[in-house]
């Protein structure tokens, strides 16, 4: 058998929606043509839809290794990767001050990595409001916003943010009008 019928057999079988099937497929044609970059991308593209991200990762970094020209391989491989800081900021947010800013730093990177995750910027902007930083939290969420004008999720999150970030003004003048010098 040659590789690109086994590739044609993977596309079959993904068409039956038997993803591990595929992935047996995709892995026979790599035995076969162990440097064709496309094998390695397309065996990527299944893990990532059977929710195997390091299988994934691991098979475009190899994709890109063997063609380093390739945007299509670098975009991919780049949006994989925001996944997994995504994912990996998801499991940290909110346990410590300094986890949240491990979560804003993997967060950042996603969204330079991949500019329309709208779920890293949501994200990104309830690790800002976690650390009350509801400016930044509000500029994050404009950018979500930008991306999905019509998410009633980023909408609401943008009017939760402004009414905290009026209450932290209110509350500062407050407590500076009522100082004084001893």
């Amino acid at each position: 058998m040659t590789a690109e019928e086994c590739i044609h057999k993977a596309f079959q079988s993904i068409l039956q929606n038997d993803f591990e099937q595929a992935i047996d497929w995709f892995e026979m044609a790599i035995k076969l043509e162990p440097n064709n970059p496309n094998h390695h991308y397309k065996l990527s593209m299944t893990y990532m839809r059977s929710n195997r991200l390091s299988n994934a990762l691991e098979q475009a970094r190899l994709a890109l290794q063997y063609d380093p020209s390739n945007e299509g391989f670098r975009t991919h491989l780049n949006f994989l990767i925001a996944k997994q800081h995504t994912q990996e900021a998801e499991k940290v947010l909110t346990q410590t001050v300094r986890e949240t800013h491990y979560a804003i730093l993997l967060l950042r990177e996603a969204v330079q990595l991949d500019p329309l995750a709208i779920e890293s910027y949501i994200m990104l902007a309830m690790a800002y409001a976690e650390l009350k930083d509801y400016h930044q939290a509000i500029q994050v969420i404009k950018e979500a916003q930008q991306l999905d004008p019509y998410n009633r999720a980023v909408e609401n999150l943008l009017v939760q943010y402004k009414d905290h970030l009026h209450l932290d003004l209110n509350n500062i003048s407050k407590e500076s009008y009522y100082v004084t010098d001893d």
